[in-house]
């Protein structure tokens, strides 16, 4: 497992309905990036992978995704991309709970 994908500062889910497309276009925004890939798993879910040097973001699950996010910088840099990505989700009508941790977890 690669280290940045065990380490994030926000966290949430969203719920991308019958659509991870919506999702894609809405990081390929907020992150000004094009390198969004998705993989699809046996059981029918399916993983996002985001990176850019405004955040690296994975999410996975059905109709509602778990995400994480590790944003570079201070914790004023995290509370404006969870700010930021909040924004985007409203305005692309996609429900979501999002948290900004204290610190850079490490989930082991």
């Amino acid at each position: 497992m690669a280290a940045w994908h065990r380490r994030y500062n926000v966290s949430g889910t969203v719920h991308v309905g019958e659509s991870v497309e919506n999702w894609c276009r809405l990081l390929r925004q907020v992150l000004q990036t094009d390198d969004v890939a998705i993989i699809g798993h046996y059981s029918g879910a399916v993983s996002v992978f985001a990176f850019s040097p405004v955040a690296d973001v994975v999410s996975c699950g059905h109709k509602d995704h778990d995400f994480w996010a590790l944003v570079p910088g201070e914790r004023s840099d995290w509370q404006q991309f969870a700010v930021t990505l909040a924004a985007s989700l409203n305005a692309a009508g996609l429900p979501r709970s999002l948290v900004v941790h204290d610190g850079v977890l490490l989930l082991e």
